[in-house]
């Protein structure tokens, strides 16, 4: 897992020492995703909050009405994203 990147982003919050570092990065996974794939899927439970190292992530939702994609959150390198709702309270996206 190429750690760098969150390495510097939580120490520019918090002093840790290396091996207090370790301890957190050790709850963290690494992924890596294609362009354009759906990472989590209508009705699916979000268990990740994910920090983007390089690239973009969006969250987005299809319309009922109109059928049409609608993005909700876009998140670049350095920057966190998820489904806040369903992470937090273990609830289906939508």
């Amino acid at each position: 897992m190429h750690t760098e990147p969150l390495k510097q982003h939580i120490l520019r919050f918090i002093h840790l020492d290396s091996a207090q570092l370790e301890v957190v990065l050790s709850h963290f996974t690494s992924f890596s995703f294609k362009k354009k794939e759906i990472i989590l899927n209508p009705g699916s439970i979000c268990n990740y909050d994910y920090y983007i190292t390089s690239g973009a992530l969006d969250l987005s939702q299809i319309n009922t009405h109109s059928g049409t994609e609608e993005v909700l959150s876009l998140a670049i390198s350095d920057y966190w994203i998820t489904d806040l709702d369903s992470f937090r309270n273990r609830t289906p996206s939508n």
